[in-house]
């Protein structure tokens, strides 16, 4: 069971160095949370986060989070686990990030906010998580997962200090953590053809071919790039998505002058997007920048 696995894991590395622990329970977390591809996606990526996981927001909660209602809800689905899953719910209640944080208020900011729970009547509330994380895209998709891996090895190579060796280290197996994702969503995009009609098995089977593509190379076309772009995303647990124009424009340009792909599919693989994010049902999260000043290419930006 991934709660239980998750917080053996934690225990073990507990007091180890925090970028071997955050990889390590990451590694359970991935790609155990990740779900079929579904009958109308064109790009691969949703994740069903457990009771107890690691992210930057997981409702009200960051990093290290353990929700009550779920883990209630794991402990009576299975009561053969029941003593080892109630244990690791009274383990996390004062381990998450979100009781560490309320812990180390000084006391003005307790009794300016004495609650936690947004149903309470108080003036004002402590909302816990990193939110509005928009990641790097553009390096993203210029460098791929090689270039990544490669950036990381160079400077872990250059470097000494013992601390930081072990962050580039990290930084590592967590690139090679979401080539695994991509390997994952190829094996389920590579199943689900077998039993597909013939066109959306065709789908299917150029998905996996640029999952596939995308272990050992940047992405080079405009699917491609929007397929990393979300995977990442995915496993990064970010809500928002940056400025999505700027950094996918050029490879619908290059696609489209190239004759690869025309705009009524480039349409579809947006729209998978769209509801993929729409799904997320995140209310005020799911942004996405459009236009503005500063994009590399104004002409594909704006196609």
């Amino acid at each position: 069971m991934l709660e239980l696995e998750f917080t053996e894991t934690y225990r073990k590395w507990e007091n180890g160095p925090v970028p071997v622990r955050e990889l390590e329970c990451l590694k359970v977390q991935f790609p155990a949370i990740l779900q079929p591809v579904r009958d109308t996606d064109l790009v691969a990526g949703i994740a069903a986060y457990g009771a107890v996981g690691f992210s930057p927001k997981d409702d009200e909660e960051f990093a290290w989070y353990m929700r009550p209602k779920a883990m209630e809800e794991r402990i009576r689905e299975n009561p053969g686990q029941r003593e080892r899953l109630e244990e690791a719910r009274d383990y996390w209640e004062g381990r998450k990030l979100k009781a560490a944080t309320r812990a180390s208020y000084s006391a003005m900011v307790a009794r300016r906010l004495p609650s936690d729970d947004l149903d309470d009547v108080y003036p004002a509330y402590p909302l816990y998580r990193m939110t509005g994380c928009i990641v790097d895209y553009h390096k993203l998709l210029d460098l791929g997962l090689p270039g990544l891996l490669a950036e990381s090895q160079r400077r872990l190579e250059a470097e000494r200090e013992e601390g930081k060796r072990l962050f580039y280290e990290g930084q590592i197996g967590a690139v090679k953590l979401l080539n695994d994702c991509l390997l994952f969503y190829e094996a389920d995009c590579l199943k689900q053809a077998k039993g597909a009609g013939k066109e959306r098995a065709v789908q299917l089977e150029e998905m996996a071919k640029n999952l596939r593509f995308l272990t050992g190379h940047a992405p080079e076309t405009f699917w491609q790039a929007i397929q990393l772009a979300w995977l990442y995303s995915i496993v990064a647990h970010t809500l928002d998505y940056g400025r999505m124009d700027d950094y996918l424009g050029p490879f619908l340009k290059r696609d489209l002058r190239e004759g690869r792909i025309d705009l009524s599919f480039a349409q579809q693989i947006v729209d998978s997007i769209w509801l993929l994010i729409a799904d997320k049902k995140t209310t005020v999260h799911g942004r996405v920048v459009i236009g503005g000043m500063g994009r590399r290419d104004e002409e594909a930006a704006n196609m």
